[in-house]
């Protein structure tokens, strides 16, 4: 469910790259790159820890024993 609705974000990233691209010209595309690439890196932390703490809800919670010493 997930992989379509990231899918169908990277071919609108893609689709906005190339109206950029057009609009204002190769003069502009390492401007351009250095934003993408700035987006990818926020959005790989974030999947990363969505993944973390996703699998840290699914560990079984350990109880304690506070009666002892």
């Amino acid at each position: 469910m997930f992989m379509g609705f990231y899918g169908l974000n990277l071919a609108s990233c893609l689709i906005i790259f190339l109206i950029a691209l057009l609009l204002f010209g190769p003069k502009y595309l390492h401007t351009i790159l250095k934003d993408l690439n700035a987006s990818l890196r926020y959005l790989t932390k974030y999947l990363s820890r969505r993944d973390k703490k996703q699998l840290d809800d699914d560990k079984p919670q350990v109880e304690k024993d506070i009666t002892g010493g």
